[in-house]
């Protein structure tokens, strides 16, 4: 009976969760901006439930929310384990004003989900940084770091104008990304339709492609460089001095430049052509 009991309760815990996550609310049209500190520390930020965020540098951590009046309880700021979580307890069908400017003193990760959407008004300076952004979120972000991994999934799409040492991109399920790079090695991984396109300079570069992926990066400076190419795969590609390819299947590989090839491999109906 007791058990019996344990479950009807978790159950209707559940049901209520839901129904108040699914309750759909519209805006009164009454704009109100309400600022506040942030008094825990945070490491990492995750943003969710169609929010749009503008995050600048600053010694406090803290945010401002402009908002219909009737909206500001709905809009939740939580810090746990080290993480602010920023989302909304309902659907918000319709607003006049829906912005959160945040300010922060360091971050070591960023996750981004369920057309969320995060651009910097100041470029941003960090030790290391991971970006996770999944479900049809954006980015758009100026930032100077030293190592960056950027974990794209679910049709996210982002922008990044990017000073660092190390860069590493993971790309899945029909992503897209564009890049202006100053960096010392990039290392990137594309999948599925996924396209990347690269401007800038890069010491070291190494692609691996696999399915449709898609690489512009014509207009990327690279010394040297590595390629491993699969599938329907398509990369162009700029080296001056040193490139590798390992190409198979039926993908494509287009060099500009007048780096010393070496083909590691080569099968089937993989094209290379010198432009």
């Amino acid at each position: 009976m007791i058990r019996f009991i344990s479950i009807v309760l978790l159950l209707f815990t559940f049901s209520l969760m839901f129904s108040q996550k699914t309750q759909k609310i519209k805006g009164d049209r009454e704009v109100l901006s309400v600022t506040q500190s942030l008094n825990q520390n945070f490491k990492a930020l995750e943003i969710t439930d169609n929010i749009s965020v503008r995050i600048t540098p600053g010694k406090v951590n803290s945010y401002s929310l402009t908002a219909d009046q009737n909206l500001h309880d709905l809009v939740a700021f939580v810090i746990d384990n080290n993480v602010l979580r920023i989302s909304t307890s309902a659907e918000i069908t319709r607003n006049k004003k829906l912005e959160v400017n945040l300010t922060v003193k360091d971050l070591e990760r960023i996750t981004l989900k369920d057309d969320a959407s995060l651009k910097t008004a100041k470029k941003l300076r960090f030790d290391k940084i991971i970006i996770d952004a999944d479900n049809s979120s954006k980015f758009d972000l100026d930032l100077d770091v030293k190592e960056i991994q950027i974990r794209m999934h679910e049709k996210a799409s982002g922008k990044i104008g990017l000073k660092a040492k190390d860069l590493q991109i993971e790309m899945n399920d029909k992503t897209r990304l564009n890049g202006k790079l100053n960096v010392n090695s990039t290392m990137a991984t594309i999948n599925d339709r996924s396209s990347l396109n690269l401007n800038g300079n890069s010491g070291n570069s190494s692609f691996k492609l696999k399915s449709s992926a898609d690489v512009d990066a014509k207009n990327l400076k690279s010394t040297t460089a590595e390629i491993e190419s699969s599938n329907s795969a398509k990369i162009t590609l700029k080296v001056s001095r040193k490139l590798e390819i390992n190409a198979a299947d039926k993908s494509r590989v287009y060099i500009y430049g007048n780096p010393d090839i070496q083909l590691k491999g080569f099968t089937n109906k993989a094209q290379v052509i010198k432009k």
